[in-house]
């Protein structure tokens, strides 16, 4: 639970400066910085070769503390000169690559790219050594380097933007010093991370394993921001602003699952290797506790969207408010979607996960060009609910085609159509009584109903994850 809090703080700082997002950026500008994380997310999913999700599922095979270091020091130095080689060549070839990806003069690779992508890459080096960190339950310096993070990247995002009023770049310049600094501190404080003596047959499991998971890597990070590209393209950079930052009351909930995944992944893959029945077991546990995480989760985000007035008068941005209950019930499927996905990777089905997610793509591709040229937002909005059911299909039929029967689904589609009547019912019925407060009295009933209901579900989970 700790680690799951800790995983969320980081990407959830966004969220905590949308109010000095709102004040200081214009939505064209919130769409610039958008389109820019679209760009740079693209070439990192490549990049990187998925070297971090290779070390989180090879991690539990190594006995011993020296193996594991001989082995996490390779794949951290190999990740590290791969980012090296990579921000040298896109110095020269970045600026052509945005001209092509992007209709838009302001979505600018030099500079705001080039920084988004170094930024990136000093995450990823050190997102290695915190998969260690977590594995080990090394609870205290991964706070540390956790509120650290925090701490800095608010601080010197609110003094570039708000003390030297620079905009678009005080964000990016923000989220560079702060990953620099706690990039620096974690190799200075392990200096044996280094080891440029690479044994490529140690390593070369991990990256069979990996590399096929890049084209899925690719096709994910698309599958994730496609629609603000579509909506660039057929929209407005305005348009793509205000849909940014209504993902971003919506991201809320993808930032909990990030943090639940990996908050619940060692328990997860620690259960999958017991018996068919404790194995099952666990697995339904775990998903339970997920989607009532999700579902609460989702309530609140209602409350926000419905009185956004809270965070900004710009009559611009308060176009959320139209938008923000659809875009929260189409987020629903996601919940299963990437809890089969945790599946498939621990079975290390990475060939599979990629074609299922290319299926996906492809349909949400075809949707994405039907629908919002004529809809815009509201299309995205359906083309992403649609895709994320197909996605749901395909992986559930991967995991039974290989004969991995692992969730109970009577609960799980129980739970989820007892959130959407609550929330549709009292939804309806507080239009037809004229009750303004809908957001806060749906919220409170489903805190009190799923609070009852998950009584026994919260309290085994709180048991499995301090044996």
């Amino acid at each position: 639970m700790v680690f799951t809090f800790l995983s969320f703080l980081r990407p959830a700082i966004n969220v905590f400066l949308l109010p000095l997002y709102l004040l200081h950026l214009s939505p064209k500008d919130y769409g610039v910085l958008a389109m820019v994380g679209f760009g740079v997310g693209l070439m990192g999913a490549v990049l990187g070769l998925r070297i971090d999700t290779a070390v989180r599922n090879f991690y539990f095979d190594f006995n011993n503390d020296k193996s594991l270091w001989q082995y996490l020091s390779q794949m951290f130095t190999l990740l590290l000169l791969i980012c090296l080689f990579s921000s040298l060549v896109l110095h020269f070839v970045g600026a052509n690559l945005f001209q092509t990806i992007f209709s838009d003069v302001r979505i600018k690779f030099h500079p705001y790219g080039q920084i988004a992508l170094s930024t990136l890459f000093l995450n990823l080096c050190s997102g290695l050594y915190f998969i260690y960190l977590k594995n080990k339950v090394h609870l205290k310096e991964f706070a540390a380097y956790s509120i650290l993070n925090v701490i800095l990247n608010i601080g010197f995002q609110v003094y570039f933007i708000l003390i030297l009023d620079m905009n678009i770049l005080g964000v990016l310049y923000g989220n560079l010093v702060s990953a620099g600094i706690v990039f620096i501190l974690v190799l200075l404080s392990n200096l044996r991370l280094l080891n440029f003596k690479i044994r490529w047959g140690e390593i070369k499991p991990s990256l069979v394993f990996s590399l096929p998971l890049i084209p899925f890597s690719f096709l994910f990070a698309l599958d994730g921001q496609m629609d603000k590209w579509f909506l660039e393209r057929y929209q407005t950079l305005e348009e793509v602003g205000i849909y940014a930052v209504l993902m971003v009351l919506v991201g809320l909930n993808k930032l909990l699952m990030n943090a639940l995944d990996n908050g619940i992944r060692p328990f997860l893959f620690r259960g999958l290797k017991e018996g068919d029945l404790q194995r099952k077991q666990i697995v339904s546990l775990c998903f339970q506790f997920y989607l009532m995480v999700g579902l609460m989760a989702l309530s609140f985000i209602i409350v926000i969207g419905l009185n956004f007035q809270w965070f900004s008068d710009n009559p611009k941005y308060l176009k959320i408010k139209e938008y923000i209950l659809l875009a929260s019930l189409v987020t629903i499927p996601v919940y299963l979607y990437r809890f089969t996905n945790l599946l498939l990777l621990y079975h290390k089905l990475s060939k599979e996960l990629t074609l299922m997610t290319f299926y996906k793509t492809i349909l949400l591709v075809i949707l994405m060009l039907i629908l919002i040229p004529t809809y815009g937002i509201n299309g995205a909005l359906v083309a992403f609910f649609v895709s994320a059911i197909l996605n749901v299909l395909l992986f559930n039929y991967v995991l039974q085609k290989r004969k991995l029967d692992l969730l109970n689904y009577a609960p799980i589609f129980g739970r989820t159509l007892l959130f959407v009547i609550l929330v549709g019912g009292l939804y309806s019925l507080c239009l037809y009584f004229g009750i303004k407060q809908f957001a806060v009295i749906q919220f409170v009933f489903v805190l009190l109903v799923f609070g009852i209901l998950e009584r026994k579900t919260i309290t085994r989970f709180t048991r499995l994850t301090i044996k």
